[in-house]
């Protein structure tokens, strides 16, 4: 291959990772102005036959793809905020496919589909507010999906918390014990050895919930006349732990609320940039069928708390570094998507 055919594939793969793929409503028109000029500098007279045809066929695509992301961007802020709403709730969705879809019930976490819930409706209220305005063909099958999978989630915790009580003696004993360690968990993954100020305290709260939740049956159960003596130090662990996510609770709510937004906005980015290390060194440029799927899943997880916090100060706050990194967080919860699909297949070949 030749110098310029080098270049020619280094800026192909800058368009790849930059634009093939994503939403383009969202996407940059003078990035891919720049990376369209670039092609078009290269010495048409050094190119062999093969390369000038790659050219061509690759300033057709860049040109087409320029006129495709000016024509969504031109629909105006209402598209955007259509856009930025239906892209939270398939993140939800996608949650909801990961860690319900298809499983046994029993053992799944409540905690999560009490988030899933809380966040889908939210944003149907918010898409409802935004069609009362006016409405559009996107906006009203984001508002019907949304309604649909926000009933599914619902109906998904009553069957569960139903499956659960059918469980009876050392087995509910053993269950409820599993589904503690989850909680325990689910802590560690987000909220141990981290900073607060980059922690979702929501995300907490839902797992106390949870925990509590566990420990009532727990206690139903000793008082119905299971009391080993695994049950009870079970229970006392529970409690514990409560104890102690209850006071992180108030210590991360404080952490925040003393920080100053330029903190939030570093921390956060710090913590979204963790999370890309984990995946540069474990997942990109790697064979798909060898991933650990269930690390993926969890960076997948502490992204999506982090994207909503910077989320959050987005909508309330006007900084220009949150809202570089909030979109950059968001492409990558969008590759993390697409290579969670990848890998799940192959897994499942």
């Amino acid at each position: 291959m030749s110098q310029l055919g080098a270049q020619i594939d280094d800026i192909h793969n800058r368009y790849r990772n930059r634009f093939a793929g994503f939403p383009r409503i969202t996407r940059d028109t003078e990035e891919l102005e720049g990376i369209l000029a670039e092609l078009k500098k290269l010495d048409s007279k050094k190119l062999d036959a093969d390369e000038k045809e790659r050219v061509k066929a690759n300033t057709e695509l860049y040109t087409s793809e320029l006129e495709n992301i000016r024509t969504a961007q031109s629909e105006g802020p209402a598209a955007l905020l259509t856009h930025r709403l239906s892209t939270w709730a398939n993140f939800v969705q996608a949650r909801y496919s990961r860690y319900f879809a298809g499983q046994e019930r029993r053992s799944r976490d409540l905690g999560i589909l009490a988030e899933m819930i809380e966040d889908a409706d939210k944003l149907l209220s918010e898409m409802q507010q935004l069609a009362a305005k006016g409405t559009t063909p996107a906006l009203q099958e984001a508002i019907t999906l949304t309604e649909g999978n926000l009933k599914v989630y619902r109906v998904e915790r009553e069957r569960i918390r139903e499956e659960r009580k059918k469980v009876f003696g050392a087995e509910r004993g053993t269950q409820f014990a599993q589904l503690a360690n989850s909680q325990f968990n689910r802590y560690r993954l987000h909220f141990a050895n981290k900073h607060r100020v980059s922690r979702n305290p929501r995300a907490l709260e839902h797992i106390i919930e949870a925990l509590q939740e566990i420990l009532d049956g727990m206690e139903a159960l000793l008082a119905d006349g299971f009391n080993t003596e695994v049950h009870k130090k079970n229970i006392d662990l529970v409690r514990s732990n409560l104890g102690v996510y209850k006071a992180e609770l108030i210590n991360v709510r404080t952490a925040q609320r003393e920080a100053s937004l330029t903190d939030r906005v570093g921390f956060l980015g710090a913590a979204a940039n963790d999370v890309f290390k984990v995946y540069r060194e474990n997942f990109a440029g790697q064979s798909r069928s060898s991933r650990d799927i269930g690390l993926l899943e969890d960076q997948m997880e502490l992204l999506l708390q982090v994207g909503k916090m910077m989320d959050a100060i987005d909508r309330t706050e006007e900084d220009d570094t949150n809202e570089r990194n909030l979109a950059l967080v968001m492409d990558m919860l969008y590759l993390y998507h697409r290579e969670h699909a990848e890998v799940a297949k192959l897994k499942k070949s």
